[in-house]
């Protein structure tokens, strides 16, 4: 599970170098393979969540807030891809 955590928290500092941030920190604290059925159909879709705590840093404004708006991976139209941002305790 902890090789994994890596992975996930690697892909997310990629998502970070792309879309104006950088993670300073980072930890996973859930991660669930959901599965939901399509409307009029038998076929399940499959995708998995994880669930993030950490710091970044925004280096590029627009780019970070552009990108926030649309959200990350490919589960967005399944309610995933949302990232909660706060002000930091040094911010």
């Amino acid at each position: 599970p902890y090789r994994r955590q890596r992975q996930m928290c690697r892909r997310v500092r990629r998502q970070g170098e792309q879309n104006g941030f950088t993670l300073r920190e980072a930890s996973v604290d859930a991660y669930r393979q959901q599965q939901i059925r399509r409307e009029k159909s038998r076929q399940m879709i499959q995708f998995s969540s994880v669930d993030y705590t950490g710091v970044l840093v925004i280096n590029e404004p627009a780019l970070f807030l552009q990108r926030l708006a649309q959200g990350y991976g490919k589960s967005r139209a399944f309610g995933c891809g949302m990232m909660m941002i706060k002000p930091g305790d040094d911010a």
